[in-house]
């Protein structure tokens, strides 16, 4: 695939739709699901070759499926989400690519559901162990619902979040120090929703000081603590 890549012209059109649309057209072998814009649709692009089929139906059976959406997220115009699969030496190996302007539930289901039944139609008892996640907010519903597994969330990606606002918000290490064992607390409570939702308004409190950071967490992590898209168990 990366040879296709490098070999091909990267603008084979003026426009840019015709430019998308005429690629596609040319490697219709690797693109399981395609969409471009209108009013009402985001741009959708699914890749995966034949390769990565056998790939994803040999380590991805009874093993981890990994979604990586996160490559990019401030450069790429429409960032690049990999799915990946661990072999015996537990090396990730890219499986899917999906190129996308939206990861918002009705979007995911699209391409999961066609994804999905592509691997079942190889082999109907193909199901993995579990599904992993880097995005708590990520509408897990349409991996569940099609992959009938676990779904974890990647406890390092969630922490590093965390740090990089402390330390945008806060300019105490003090204080940074204490914030980031407070949260700790609430991540590892957060199995028990009362739990959970104790730790987190006692860390407020405290803190209440500290408005950028805890006007951030109120918005980008309040809405899914002790709700079930955020009651994931974690990696």
């Amino acid at each position: 695939m990366e040879r296709v890549v490098r070999n091909c012209s990267h603008e084979l059109h003026a426009d840019d739709e015709c430019s998308v649309r005429m690629w596609v057209q040319q490697h219709q072998k690797l693109v399981f699901f395609f969409q471009y814009y209108s009013v009402s649709e985001p741009f959708i692009l699914g890749i995966q070759t034949d390769w990565q089929l056998q790939q994803m139906l040999h380590y991805g059976h009874n093993g981890l499926v990994a979604f990586h959406s996160t490559f990019d997220l401030k450069k790429l115009k429409h960032p690049l989400s990999t799915l990946l699969v661990f072999d015996s030496s537990q090396n990730a190996i890219p499986v899917t690519w999906i190129i996308t302007s939206s990861l918002v539930g009705q979007d995911i289901h699209k391409w999961i559901v066609l994804l999905f039944e592509r691997i079942r139609t190889k082999d109907p008892s193909w199901r993995p162990n579990a599904f992993l996640v880097d995005d708590p907010s990520f509408d897990v519903s349409s991996i569940r619902e099609n992959f009938q597994c676990r779904v974890l969330l990647c406890i390092w990606h969630v922490r590093r979040a965390w740090m990089r606002s402390l330390l945008k918000n806060c300019y105490n290490v003090d204080v940074q120090r204490e914030m980031f064992k407070h949260l700790g607390w609430a991540l590892y409570s957060s199995r028990s929703v009362p739990n959970a939702l104790d730790t987190v308004e006692e860390f407020m409190q405290v803190f209440v000081d500290q408005c950028a950071f805890v006007d951030y967490f109120k918005r980008r992590w309040l809405p899914y603590i002790g709700v079930s898209s955020f009651m994931l168990d974690f990696y």
